[in-house]
């Protein structure tokens, strides 16, 4: 898909060498950040291999905020404990800046006791490790829908889809009060049209 045409003398391959990432794939298609996700779309019209969007996604993503004087955060991984000194049941989202290589969390309320009894333990019971259960009108909920990933059939089952939110761009404030805290409600996926994306390149 990246292979160009042969140049025909030293200068030109000098060209092509020097050139970005993001150079190259615009010069053979289009490229796009929707809904957190990177598009590219060759003028071949064949798809490009999901394997070669993860492995080089993060250094196109970088090249565009970089032209933008932005930053953007992509998901690790997820704890879950007790915070404060209410000790308040939470699950932290651990990011990573696109940018800076930072460092970065939110952490949004859920329960980590069973709500109910059933075979597997008593209500009050603490629930397995990495296990956590939503509220119906969890903050957390909202924050999943808009990355776009499929929700699992019950509210107690997303410690097994968190993994879904790998492939994914965030945008979001930093809680200037907090360390590396970033502000739950900002917490969006990255969005960036063709057009805008082509017309960094041209600047």
């Amino acid at each position: 898909m990246l292979k160009a045409v042969p140049p025909q003398n030293n200068h030109a391959t000098n060209i092509l060498v020097n050139q970005s990432l993001l150079a190259r794939l615009l010069a053979h298609g289009s490229v796009a950040i929707e809904a957190g996700r990177l598009v590219v779309i060759p003028h071949s019209g064949k798809p490009v291999p999901q394997k070669w969007l993860d492995e080089n996604g993060p250094s196109v993503v970088s090249e565009i905020l970089k032209e933008l004087d932005a930053d953007a955060y992509y998901y690790l991984d997820y704890g879950v404990g007790k915070y404060g000194n209410n000790l308040s049941s939470g699950l932290t989202l651990n990011f990573k800046s696109v940018i800076t290589g930072e460092y970065l969390y939110a952490i949004f309320n859920v329960e980590l006791t069973r709500s109910r009894a059933t075979k597997y333990g008593k209500v009050g019971d603490s629930l397995p490790k990495g296990q956590f259960h939503l509220q119906k009108r969890s903050a957390f909920l909202e924050f999943w829908d808009s990355s776009g990933a499929v929700r699992p059939k019950s509210n107690t089952e997303f410690y097994k889809r968190m993994g879904n939110l790998k492939a994914i761009f965030f945008t979001g404030q930093l809680n200037h009060g907090k360390a590396a805290k970033l502000i739950n409600g900002t917490l969006k996926p990255l969005n960036m049209t063709a057009k805008k994306v082509s017309a960094l390149c041209k600047k």
